[in-house]
């Protein structure tokens, strides 16, 4: 099976470059980077931040979310993308769940994707078709997710 999934003129493989571009971003830490210590008049408690470690799945997935929303994320509010960018992981860790647990519901999974794009704020009376076809293009990328990641079974219903 071929990895290449048409989508108009954009293909899956965007997604694999980006994946490219993260790996490639990480660098070992250098041994010339070395933390001091600076003095304060008072210690700062810091509540420590329950930090999960994002499997390659979910980066996957977060990754195909967020394609081709650049642009309107960065023009949103600042407590509208605090929003969307929680509704989001929320949604992408509901898809690996799905993902992982070997049933991916298509009706689910869409309605949960529109449900979240609706977040956006409606930019005139082509939104819905704007919405629509988002939708279905980071569906058919998440199906190509899910064939890629195993081949679970996909379900019409649920």
């Amino acid at each position: 099976m071929s990895d290449t999934v048409e989508r108009g003129s954009r293909p899956l493989e965007r997604v694999a470059d980006a994946l490219e571009r993260r790996d490639a971003s990480v660098a070992p830490p250098s041994p010339e980077l070395s933390v001091t210590s600076v003095a304060t008049s008072a210690p700062v408690m810091e509540r420590p931040q329950a930090v999960m470690p994002k499997s390659p799945l979910r980066e996957d997935i977060e990754i195909a979310l967020a394609e081709g929303l650049e642009e309107i994320y960065t023009a949103l509010p600042t407590a509208t993308q605090a929003t969307f960018r929680q509704r989001g992981e929320q949604l992408a860790m509901r898809m690996e769940t799905m993902l992982s647990g070997g049933k991916f519901g298509l009706r689910d999974a869409y309605q949960s994707l529109t449900a979240w794009l609706r977040l956006l704020p409606s930019a005139g009376k082509f939104f819905r078709y704007f919405l629509e076809q988002e939708a279905k293009v980071k569906m058919d990328t998440l199906l190509a997710i899910a064939r890629r990641s195993g081949g679970e079974k996909l379900e019409a219903g649920s």
